[in-house]
This record gives C-alpha cells, sequence and structure tokens, in this order.
C-alpha cells in the first residue's frame, strides 16, 4: 500500500519531462499496445475460465489475473539491466531514463484501467464473498443447518442472520425479509444502478486514487511550459523532481519485497504438518485457495497464450513496416513492446484486496500467483532472449 500511495506517484512525477508532447506523440503506439494487450489477456483467460467450468468468482480472479500484468516493476528491473550490459543501448547515457519513460506511457491505459474497472470489479467481488461466505440454511431448524464452515464459522453465520429469521420469531423485520418473490424480484430491479451511475463511479474511483492524481499532475507538467521550470540545467525547481526520482527508485526493489511477502501468504499455506489437527485446519482454508484448474488457467493463459499471440502479432507489425522502418525504431521502444505482455500478473491487484479489507481474497489470488511467479523465470527468460533476437535482425 505505501508503494501504491507514494513511492510508484512519486516515480511518475519524478520522471513527468518524460509525458512532454513529443514524447506521448513518438510513443502512443505503447498506449495502444497496451489496451490489445489487456484485450487479449482478457478474452483468453473469459475463454479458457468458461471451457474450462471455473466457479463464478474464480473466473472474475483469474481474469483479472490475465488482464493486468505486472507492467512496471519486472519491467523496470530488465530495463535496468540492459542498460548496464546490452550493446545496442549500453553506451547511451539517456537510455535508462528513456527506457523508464516508455514504461509509464506504455502504463497510461492500465492506469486508467485498473482504478476504473479492475478496483470497482474486486470491490464487488469482496461483496459477493462476503456476502456468500458462509449461507445459512432453511429457516425451519437453522441453527442445526447453519454449521457446515465449522463451529466457530457457524457461530459467524448465526450472528450474520437477523434475530426476526430465528425459529417462531414473527416480527415486522421479517416480514420484509420474507418478501414474496415477486417483490424480492421488484426490489432488485429498482435497486440496480443505471449504467451513467456505475460509470461515474469508476471515473471518480480513478480520479481519487494517489497514482492517478500523480499522473495527472505529471502528464500536467510536462506536457506544458511548467516542464523548463522543473527540468533541464536552468530549473529553478529542479530539486523537487530531482528528490521525487530518488524516491520512485525505491519503488523497484519495494515491489519485489511486496512480492515476495504476498506470494509467501500463498506458500505458507501448504506448509502444514501431517497430524490429523492440522489436516483438519488445512480442509478448513480451503477456501484460500484457488483450485488447481484456476491455477492451470491463469498459468497457461498469462504465461504462454498472451505472449504468443502478441509478441506474434507485434513481430508481423515490425516485419510488415507498420510501426515504422525498423532500422529507424528506437531498441528500447521494440524492447518495451515485445517483453510487456510476457510479465506475469500484476501483485497490485493483491494489494487492492487487502487495501479493501478482505484479506482471505489477496491469498486466494496469491495462490495463483506462486506458480505462476516461479514459472515466469522460465517463460520470462525465453521470451525476453526472443525479443532481443528481433532487435538484433530488425533494429
Amino acid at each position: 500500500m505505501y508503494d501504491t500511495r507514494v513511492l510508484s506517484p512519486a516515480l511518475m512525477l519524478g520522471a513527468a519531462d518524460t509525458f512532454s508532447l513529443e514524447h506521448l506523440s513518438a510513443w502512443s503506439q505503447l498506449s495502444l499496445a497496451c489496451v490489445f494487450h489487456m484485450f487479449v489477456g482478457w478474452g483468453l483467460s473469459s475463454l479458457c475460465g468458461q471451457l474450462c467450468g471455473l466457479h463464478p468468482s474464480e473466473r472474475r480472479m483469474v481474469t483479472l489475473a490475465c488482464t493486468f500484468q505486472n507492467q512496471g516493476g519486472l519491467p523496470f528491473v530488465f530495463i535496468t539491466s540492459l542498460s548496464h550490459s546490452w550493446g545496442k543501448i549500453s553506451g547511451d547515457p539517456g537510455a535508462l531514463q528513456r527506457g523508464f519513460g516508455m514504461v509509464l506511457v506504455y502504463s497510461l491505459p492500465w492506469n486508467i484501467l485498473l482504478y476504473s474497472v479492475g478496483l470497482p470489479l474486486v470491490r464487488a467481488h469482496v461483496d459477493d464473498e462476503q456476502a456468500s461466505y458462509c449461507t445459512p440454511g432453511p429457516l425451519h431448524g437453522l441453527k442445526d443447518a447453519a454449521p457446515s464452515c465449522g463451529d466457530e464459522d457457524a457461530a459467524i453465520c448465526m450472528q450474520i442472520v437477523p434475530p426476526a429469521m430465528e425459529i417462531g420469531v414473527p416480527s415486522e423485520e421479517a416480514a420484509d425479509v420474507l418478501e414474496t418473490p415477486g417483490d424480492a424480484q421488484a426490489a432488485e430491479v429498482s435497486a440496480s444502478r443505471p449504467c451513467r451511475a456505475l460509470c461515474s463511479e469508476a471515473f471518480v474511483t480513478w480520479v481519487t486514487a494517489p497514482p492517478t492524481i500523480a499522473l495527472l499532475l505529471a502528464i500536467a507538467v510536462g506536457s506544458s511550459p511548467l516542464q523548463k521550470a522543473f527540468f533541464g540545467p536552468s530549473a529553478v525547481l529542479g530539486v523537487l523532481p530531482a528528490a521525487f526520482q530518488t524516491l520512485g527508485l525505491a519503488s523497484v526493489p519495494v515491489n519485489i519485497m511486496m512480492l515476495a511477502a504476498n506470494l509467501s501468504r500463498a506458500g505458507g499455506l501448504s506448509q502444514t504438518p501431517a497430524s490429523s489437527e492440522s489436516r483438519s485446519v488445512g480442509a478448513n482454508l480451503g477456501h484460500l485457495r484457488l483450485t488447481g484448474r484456476a491455477q492451470l488457467v491463469a498459468f497457461a493463459v498469462k504465461l504462454v497464450l498472451v505472449p504468443l499471440v502478441c509478441t506474434g502479432c507485434s513481430i508481423l507489425l515490425l516485419l510488415n513496416g507498420a510501426l515504422g522502418k525498423p532500422s529507424d525504431l528506437d531498441p528500447l521502444f521494440v524492447l518495451v513492446l515485445l517483453i510487456e505482455p510476457a510479465m506475469p500478473s500484476a501483485q497490485n491487484l493483491v494489494m487492492l484486496y487487502q487495501v479493501e479489507g478482505h484479506s482471505d481474497a489477496a491469498t486466494k489470488l496469491s495462490s495463483a500467483y506462486l506458480p505462476q511467479y516461479v514459472g515466469s523465470v522460465v517463460t520470462m527468460s525465453f521470451w525476453v532472449l526472443v525479443t532481443l533476437a528481433t532487435i538484433e535482425s530488425l533494429v
């Protein structure tokens, strides 16, 4: 959460000169590519989730994980490493800052969609999970039907049920709860919000997010005459972006540490002794894991199908000259274009679940991240090698 509210915004503000009109125009194809990559991830995960018969709540989680990739942390690591070791850019003193800028321009639609679409979906998922965590039994014999989740959870279920619904206790609340089917359907229809209200809520959610505020400020500074006051040798306020850059660079190692912490949540679930008591505890923790089928879908779609489709389409566009003459393209531009779809799922989703106060869902999503990030060591290496070979042959 600290990274989302402080470090990532600081990184954007420190690189505000990246969002100059010149750069936004030259690198706009990266933003379009980001939308395409996310659309491919959403479409393939939705299709595979339906074909594999995933539960709707799991399908929603898998779709989110395959739509939003780790677009910042891991690409920054690759760019930082290659800027010192790859001959194409190692001699360019501005390569590192330019590469960071390209990633930020690429992530413009990603940030917009994460906080305008992803966060409302996370909130809706949390509401669904909280509503269906323990479903009470029939009204008659309610106290006998509830303990399907264990004695302690059954007690929680009994607290959730209004007293008016207990056996033989008629009241006005019970009359309100026990509506006729027609009344319930009418109430549901009247409670449904129009599309305009949903769009308004999505917009407000996006605008009020700290990364969005920093992004809008960075664009306002970078694309206006204010840029000269903050950037350049004669900048009067140059100390501010320098401080933001220093603070923002910490987001890369902090992201890696937070990733390790999030993955450890899922890894700890499998580290239980073989005693009978621990087996019963493990059974009760089953709701904290995605099913093996859901984990396999997330792994195959995010690490195999999405990079295969997106990288293949990008290489075809490069060969046909649709993005410009290959020899005139910046190697960093092609690098960002080709490695972004090969990144695993974004850990921002886990943080959003935590911020929304539902740590169980965060742990559940992390259970799909653990095999994905372990396997990505192999898949990312393969796609990075394909990317470097493509750049060496075309650029």
